[in-house]
């Protein structure tokens, strides 16, 4: 007796259907709706959602008018698609987003090792192996518990310049009472207003310089402590290379004089040679 089987093929899902679980692990109190229709007509039902997540290529008129439509109702947007090898990621949170946490990380803290008393006044922390400097320019910190100079004592948050690893500075503190030990800094997320710009502006100029330079700017410190220990070690590297050659070069020059020696020897012991040749041949 034969039997067969057969297998039922499984119904293939979307990227959007795939992500609902995890979105919904994320947040279980957000509500998703996995829409299926045409995105070029009846956009009136997005209307009560905070953000539209496309998540597969879609047609760039369509796209842009989607993107338009949103704005006008002050609806967030993201446009992403994964292609294989490559992909894609496009924000627009509209023109007054505030970004309360830039990086999700715990406030920094750090133990004072000294400040001190000139326009600007520098900050210097106790640091370790571990322990060292992982806020960046244009980060806001306050101060407490320092002894000597109180008036950076329970102030508003102020705003800092990095320096190095160790050490940044802040305003002037020339005239303010002499520093004597003691000392907690702490950094303080402050709220940032973010502007986006709609879809068809970004891709007409790709690499425009507010997006450049904020992206530089919003870092957690760490790339300015490892652009310093970069260039350091790129200077290290660069005189050992240099002695290295300098060694190399002196090598050739002396191997080029001994060849020439050689071949001037050559030469000598030819002509030697030829004088014998020509002595025997006489007689």
């Amino acid at each position: 007796m034969k039997t067969t089987t057969t297998s039922i093929p499984k119904k293939k899902i979307t990227l959007a259907e795939a992500s609902k679980n995890g979105l919904l692990q994320l947040n279980p109190e957000t509500n998703i709706l996995v829409y299926q229709g045409e995105l070029s007509k009846e956009l009136f039902i997005l209307d009560s959602y905070t953000i539209v997540i496309i998540s597969q290529l879609i047609n760039i008129d369509i796209t842009y008018n989607l993107n338009q439509y949103l704005r006008e109702k002050n609806i967030y947007f993201i446009y992403t698609c994964s292609c294989d090898l490559t992909g894609f990621l496009f924000n627009d949170f509209c023109d007054d987003f505030i970004i309360l946490d830039k990086n999700g990380k715990e406030p920094k803290k750090y133990f004072i090792k000294n400040i001190t008393n000139n326009e600007p006044g520098k900050v210097i922390i106790e640091t370790t192996d571990n322990n060292y400097l992982k806020i960046g320019t244009g980060d806001f910190v306050t101060f407490k518990e320092i002894s000597g100079m109180t008036e950076l004592n329970e102030t508003p948050p102020r705003p800092i310049i990095i320096e190095n690893y160790e050490s940044f500075t802040i305003e002037d503190t020339s005239k303010f009472q002499e520093y004597v030990n003691g000392g907690i800094c702490e950094e303080v997320k402050v709220p940032k207003l973010a502007v986006f710009k709609c879809l068809s502006e970004r891709v007409s100029n790709v690499y425009q310089e507010d997006v450049i330079e904020d992206f530089l700017n919003d870092n957690d410190g760490e790339n300015n402590i490892n652009d310093n220990n970069n260039n350091n070690e790129n200077r290290i590297n660069n005189n050992d290379n240099n002695k290295k050659m300098k060694i190399i070069i002196k090598i050739m020059k002396i191997i080029i004089i001994l060849m020439i020696i050689k071949i001037i020897l050559i030469i000598i012991m030819i002509i030697k040679m030829i004088i014998i040749l020509m002595i025997i041949i006489i007689q």
